[in-house]
């Protein structure tokens, strides 16, 4: 019995090892299964030919299935009827939300938030105020926001609604906000039209907004990317749609669309996902279809409609926030603080990258570079200079003995090339209350010294108005070199005088002791 009861254990536990993964894969099928909606799955808000039937004003969710022999089919279930035609629909990747925007009979917009329990009809859970449109989520489903008109004397403003909660926080500016949309990384972006161009706007958690990007035209609709760019569907003067992409290094180029969607009315309701898949709504002489397609793969079998299709949507394949490349061009104020300088790049230049491949780049995106240090009739450059004139560069590439990218250097005068954001620590104006202080907030943390008059006594002024201190601040096993030389001049009130700054990328990891300057 001593030795029958170990192997009868042992071949339990055997047998539960091997069919624990099964087990999990077919409880995760299950829940998928449970829920309302599921990533992936589409959402249609349709208009049947009598509105005032059950049938007549409604979204339902199409959800792509497979069965035991291989075959595809397309389930089709209602979710919620509306008393407005559906113009837009939004959802949060764990299943638990969604957001309809109806145009109601006397053409003024309203935006319902539904919550979607599993087993469960969806439950209205907020409306928002008159002439809200364009909802959208938060990848963690951390909060709802939504774009409203002006009122009286104020601009267009954002309604940001807190979820679970449904606190609510108005997010007014001097000018009008239009066009939320929520990056993969948890950041809020919106579109501040002028007469002729569209600016760009980014919100991180933490700061104040600052502009990525100045596009010309007015920008309907904007679809974060999980690269860090943006998709950008322009109106023209003419009424007729233009893609653009919005690249994290601020270049500003035209999106070739996928083959099945170039032929597509951007005017009808379409939605592009993070991974760049987009969703579209096709009519011609018969009836409706819903494409599916992205670029890096073959558009799949249409889907047709019965109805008439007024809004388009799709469960994100995300359900919480995640970090993305950055580019110092439009990162926000943390990037330094966050990213290792190895995931950072600058006007879309990374190290490691040819010295040939990042003058591409930056001829491309209309930076004007220069090759630095090429000597003789067959001399290699060893570095690209951006900004003024050669042999006074703002910012400067430098490469390694293979001829690839080793180094960034940025002077204080590279501040127009970067994000509003991170030019503060390029500005010597922000150093009056100290250098260090400015370093450690964009910096993080690192070892530093700093030498100077600064470090004198507080009497001292009175005999030397003219301060100057010196500061290197290093954060190797992040990449980063920072030094910054300032002359203060003590008067009646203090400024600065002269100096300058200097902050280097480089591979992380080195080993490096900060010298005495």
């Amino acid at each position: 019995m001593r030795k029958i009861l170990p192997l009868a254990l042992t071949l339990a536990l055997l047998l539960g090892g091997c069919a624990g993964p099964s087990a999990s894969r077919a409880l995760k099928r299950e829940s998928l299964a449970r829920r309302v909606i599921a990533p992936g799955d589409v959402l249609v808000g349709l208009i049947g030919g009598d509105q005032r039937r059950e049938d007549g004003l409604r979204v339902v969710r199409l959800r792509r299935t497979l069965a035991e022999d291989g075959t595809s089919h397309v389930a089709v279930r209602p979710l919620v009827r509306t008393d407005g035609a559906p113009s837009e629909i939004a959802a949060t990747g764990d299943g638990a939300w969604m957001a309809v925007t109806v145009v109601l009979w006397d053409e003024q917009t309203r935006v319902d938030l539904f919550r979607l329990r599993p087993g469960g009809d969806p439950e209205l859970a907020w409306r928002g105020p008159p002439g809200c449109s364009g909802p959208t989520f938060e990848p963690g489903a951390a909060w709802l926001t939504v774009a409203c008109p002006e009122e009286g004397r104020q601009p267009g403003w954002l309604l940001r609604v807190d979820l679970p909660s449904l606190r609510v926080l108005a997010l007014v500016g001097e000018r009008s906000r239009t066009v939320p949309a929520a990056g993969i990384e948890g950041d809020l972006y919106w579109v501040e039209a002028g007469a002729t161009h569209s600016v760009i706007y980014r919100r991180p958690p933490r700061g104040e907004p600052f502009a990525t990007h100045d596009v010309r035209g007015r920008v309907v609709a904007l679809h974060p990317q999980s690269t860090g760019a943006l998709v950008a569907t322009v109106r023209g003067a003419h009424g007729v749609d233009e893609t653009l992409e919005l690249l994290r290094s601020g270049e500003i180029r035209p999106l070739k669309l996928p083959a099945a969607i170039q032929s597509t009315d951007l005017a009808s309701p379409h939605v592009v996902s993070v991974f760049g898949e987009w969703t579209a709504v096709r009519c011609g002489r018969g009836p409706c279809s819903i494409i599916e397609a992205s670029a890096v793969r073959e558009a799949g079998a249409p889907l047709s409609l019965a109805s008439v299709p007024t809004a388009v949507g799709r469960v994100p394949d995300i359900s919480r926030a995640a970090s993305r490349p950055e580019d110092l061009a439009t990162a926000p104020a943390s990037v330094l603080a966050s990213h290792l300088a190895s995931d950072v790049a600058v006007l879309g230049v990374e190290l490691g990258m040819s010295l040939t491949e990042a003058f591409a780049v930056l001829e491309r995106g209309g930076r004007q570079p220069w090759w630095d240090g090429v000597t003789g009739p067959r001399g290699r450059p060893r570095a690209i200079g951006v900004g003024q004139m050669p042999g006074s560069w703002c910012i400067e590439f430098d490469a390694d003995e293979r001829g690839n990218v080793a180094s960034v250097d940025i002077r204080d005068c590279a501040a127009v090339y970067l994000s509003p954001a991170i030019r503060p620590l390029l500005d010597r104006e922000s150093f009056l209350d100290g250098a260090l202080d400015v370093a450690r907030t964009f910096l993080g943390p690192g070892v530093s010294v700093e030498v100077g008059d600064g470090d004198g006594q507080p009497g001292e002024t009175r005999s030397h108005p003219l301060r100057r201190t010196r500061l290197q601040y290093d954060a190797p096993d992040r990449g980063y070199r920072f030094q910054a030389e300032t002359e203060t001049l003590e008067a009646r009130r203090a400024q600065i005088w002269d100096g300058w700054i200097l902050l280097r990328l480089e591979a992380p990891g080195r080993r490096q002791t900060a010298q005495r300057p």
